[in-house]
């Protein structure tokens, strides 16, 4: 046996690597590392010396799951890059990884293992094989707006729309432009198999695409496609504000406030006073964040009206307080995601003046 007892600390650490190639072989891989006891390290510098001695046999080993999985991509990876003493080997790198794979290529595969083969095969492999790979680690993994080497649109197309295959997209949606737009748009065709409305809106709730989510909002209000839910479509407008340039189409705006008409005519009935109050709040002003509190709220300017200072001045005095504006402002307004993310944000303000100045 190549190894014996070992100890293995269980410190596993993501790494993500962003590899730029060709379009064929382009991929975000997510790498799980491993800290390896000295017993594998011991292990790693034996294989480097027995392994190329008699390679079919090593192969043959990997296939009857002699050695752990983490085991065998270090080995792989040694080969491929010349680490634990090994002699870099390219094709042996590759054949080692692939052996962990059973034929047919099953859906249980791990993406990390898929994603290096796709990245290590040599340019001139071709066969059903190494196309699935390539599919199925696209359908898991991260990428760009490309489809993989050898597949068209419209295979791929049928590939995703299998069942087993749709869940793994399902599953993995928001790292891949163009898996992504293939899943939202077969999920939101009443024609298609997979269209289903509650799917969709799981997919999208959390993400900052304010087309796609108006896009999916005016469908859930049309009553075409069933009842309109206009709760979950407000949630998805969540966005909205008349004061911001999102820079989005104008069309897609106007959508968004001719869908948040409809969601307050929605609840101008309602027996609840607080929602019949704010939603007579969103129809005067075309504000979704009015508050129905402020008597004032239809005196909101047309938006030809308002005016646009490019800059920020310094002292602007508050005509209660006398003393600058900044200072009537908590210091927890700076956005909270902002603030965790140690990145730069914007407060945005919204002020309104009566004619006489108050």
């Amino acid at each position: 046996m190549y190894f014996g007892f070992r100890i293995f600390f269980g410190l596993l650490i993501v790494l993500t690597f962003l590899v730029q190639g060709s379009i064929g072989h382009a991929c975000t891989c997510a790498y799980p590392v491993v800290v390896h006891s000295n017993s594998d390290k011991k292990l790693y510098k034996k294989l480097c010396r027995t392994a190329p001695k008699n390679k079919s046999r090593f192969l043959q080993n990997v296939k009857n799951g002699k050695f752990e999985t983490y085991q065998v991509r270090q080995a792989a990876e040694a080969f491929n890059s010349g680490n634990f003493g090994c002699r870099k080997d390219n094709d042996f790198a590759f054949k080692i990884l692939d052996s962990l794979i059973p034929s047919p290529v099953p859906l249980t595969a791990r993406p990390d293992i898929l994603n290096l083969l796709v990245w290590w095969a040599p340019k001139t492999l071709e066969s059903g094989r190494m196309k699935k790979i390539r599919g199925l680690a696209w359908l898991q993994g991260q990428g760009g707006n490309w489809i993989p080497k050898g597949w068209a649109e419209e295979e791929m197309d049928m590939f995703l729309s299998i069942p087993e295959h749709f869940d793994l997209a399902f599953q993995s949606f928001g790292n891949n432009p163009r898996r992504d737009q293939m899943l939202f748009e077969k999920i939101t065709d009443p024609k298609n198999s997979n269209f289903n409305l509650q799917m969709a809106t799981q997919l999208i709730a959390e993400t900052k695409d304010k087309d796609r989510k108006t896009a999916l909002a005016l469908k859930l209000l049309d009553p075409q496609l069933g009842k309109p839910n206009y709760d979950a479509a407000a949630k998805l407008l969540d966005w909205y504000s008349p004061f911001i340039d999102y820079g989005l189409a104008p069309e897609r705006e106007e959508q968004a406030v001719a869908a948040w008409v409809r969601i307050a005519q929605s609840r101008i009935s309602s027996n609840d006073l607080a929602i019949k109050a704010r939603a007579i709040a969103i129809l005067e002003t075309g504000n979704p964040h009015a508050d129905p509190m402020l008597r004032n709220s239809g005196l909101r300017p047309a938006v030809s009206d308002l005016i646009v200072l490019d800059g920020w001045i310094d002292s602007l005095p508050s005509l209660e307080s006398k003393k600058p504006l900044e200072k009537n402002f908590r210091q927890n307004a700076y956005p909270s995601r902002a603030m965790r993310e140690k990145r730069a944000g914007a407060v945005t303000v919204a002020v309104l003046f009566a004619k006489d100045g108050f």
